[in-house]
């Protein structure tokens, strides 16, 4: 871990590059009201200039996939991740009857930066270049996104993945097809504490599954964040162990960014997903934060 790239990133001076993203831009005056009625947040509420974290399930309440869903003046901007386009853009699509929505993919007509830090980049820009910003917490802190055109030839220096890892890691931000899939119903990762999952908005599919766990007031596992005073690198995933016997799955490791060991992301079974439980991850003993 390079600690000055860790720094500078956090002081909002390198950025994220995101433009790899499949991107898709929503409008049509039904386009709030419809994808609210897709998604898991509350778009109703996203006001313009601020990007949200949102999760699309199926009947059961599983996941079909995650997005960031930005309020333009007159558009919703969507990121996802490639893996995922086809089949989300398919059902996001399905629905569409007689609302007045139309999808549209910009993929390449737009490159996608992300800077932490309560001041936007747009500051560095002339107004002439073309841009959109907004607030998002991708990486579970305060943050913007910049939209760009594709073809504008910014001077935007970018910190390198394994920095943006450790610190999705350390602030429990799941990553798609690492540590969440398809697999996984909605409340089991973080997703309300990001936005993601709102239990007072109107109806959408999933929500009568979801909405049950909620009155249940548990799940049966949840991803977690644990720390190890050791530094040594682990093989993922991996299965945690707690007195031998296997009780959850180990998804993402990082060095900490401070030196002081190691941290990892892994769902964990609710017998075990509680603060202070002492696993042990590939020989390596781990504690849940």
């Amino acid at each position: 871990m390079n600690s000055s790239d860790y720094q500078l990133a956090l002081n909002g001076q390198l950025a994220a590059d995101l433009s790899h993203l499949t991107k898709w831009m929503v409008t049509g005056v039904d386009r709030t009201r419809y994808l609210n009625g897709q998604t898991t947040c509350d778009l109703k509420s996203l006001n313009i200039g601020h990007c949200t974290w949102a999760a699309v399930t199926n009947v059961k309440g599983k996941l079909d996939g995650t997005l960031h869903v930005a309020a333009a003046l007159d558009a919703l901007l969507v990121d996802t991740e490639p893996s995922l386009a086809e089949s989300l853009l398919a059902r996001l699509t399905k629905y569409i009857i007689s609302d007045d929505v139309e999808i549209s993919d910009v993929s390449a007509e737009w490159k996608l930066y992300h800077f932490l830090g309560a001041l936007s980049p747009a500051k560095s820009l002339t107004s002439a270049v073309p841009h959109f910003t907004f607030q998002s917490n991708r990486f579970g802190l305060l943050g913007y996104d910049l939209w760009l055109p594709a073809k504008h030839e910014a001077a935007i220096i970018s910190a390198p993945t394994h920095v943006w890892n450790t610190i999705r890691i350390e602030n429990t931000v799941p990553a798609w097809g690492i540590d969440m899939d398809l697999q996984n119903l909605a409340p089991e990762m973080p997703f309300e504490r990001l936005g993601a999952l709102s239990y007072r908005k109107g109806c959408y599919i999933g929500q009568e599954v979801i909405a049950r766990i909620k009155s249940i007031g548990r799940v049966n596992k949840q991803l977690c964040l644990l720390h190890s005073e050791s530094m040594e690198e682990i093989a993922l995933p991996s299965p945690c162990l707690c007195a031998g016997k296997e009780v959850g799955k180990a998804t993402s490791w990082t060095v900490s960014s401070s030196g002081s060991g190691s941290y990892l992301l892994a769902t964990l079974s609710r017998a075990s997903n509680h603060s202070g439980q002492e696993l042990e991850i590939s020989g390596q003993h781990y504690r849940v934060i």
